[in-house]
């Protein structure tokens, strides 16, 4: 395993905006059946704006091959058309030493996303966009958790997507729900499968948890990536404690 991969896990009604839990959620990563990555995701919100930021880093055996840390924040905020990305930045590291950095800000009025200068990327891009909401990987799992709950009857999710290296259409379709045992609990889950890309990622939603993704599924290069949650704590409207589910 000469890379370890941390794939980042994962609208609402016309002129209705719902605003969103603030939650700690806990991930574990598998490769192949092997436990290779812990994941910390947090949402938080400032005034009218959506602070999402991502922690990863290897652990147990997956350390042989380096100890790799991926720091991911997201800002944006909610529209009538549902997510909307505004900044979006990502870091990795691997045994101390910067291995990849970027970071994009998005212009939706003007159309446009650019691609700062890093030390790992350094040429200034400008991409052109279709016009309408952004979003980045970070915040297209929130877009997709919050279409679920609040357009429970639409089946395919359209979504344009930009990480600093390219700018993409991805389209999400909604199959049939399932039973699925969380963390020794049987759930009733929402299985959504990325379907009009070289992408063959798999996502089960769960409304007990927010509707957050519970399980995220994908193959890379011959290897099965599995992310499974593990803990979630959510701030109730208007409380200032969090709320433990598990």
């Amino acid at each position: 395993m000469k890379k370890i991969y941390l794939f980042l896990i994962l609208s609402i009604f016309s002129c209705n905006i719902f605003a969103l839990n603030e939650f700690v959620a806990d991930y574990k990563l598998y490769v192949d059946n092997i436990k290779v990555a812990t994941e910390t995701r947090k949402l938080n919100f400032y005034g009218d704006k959506y602070e999402y930021i991502s922690n990863a880093n290897t652990t147990g055996i997956a350390k042989l091959f380096g100890d790799i840390s991926i720091e991911a924040k997201s800002i944006f905020t909610l529209n009538d058309a549902g997510i909307n990305s505004e900044k979006y930045s990502i870091k990795e590291t691997k045994d101390g030493e910067l291995t990849r950095s970027y970071i994009i800000d998005i212009y939706p009025s003007d159309k446009k996303i650019i691609s700062g200068v890093t030390s790992t990327n350094p040429n200034l891009t400008t991409f052109k966009t279709e016009g309408g909401n952004i979003l980045d990987p970070l915040s297209l799992f929130i877009a997709l958790s919050n279409d679920l709950k609040n357009q429970p009857n639409k089946i395919i999710f359209s979504y344009q997507v930009a990480d600093g290296k390219y700018l993409k259409s991805n389209e999400y379709k909604k199959m049939t729900n399932q039973t699925l045992m969380i963390n020794g609990n049987e759930e009733h889950v929402i299985r959504v499968k990325e379907f009009n890309s070289e992408g063959n990622m798999s996502a089960f939603f769960s409304p007990k948890h927010l509707y957050l993704p519970v399980i995220m599924e994908q193959n890379k290069n011959g290897h099965n990536h599995r992310y499974e949650i593990t803990g979630l704590k959510f701030k109730e409207e208007n409380s200032e404690e969090l709320q433990i589910i598990f």
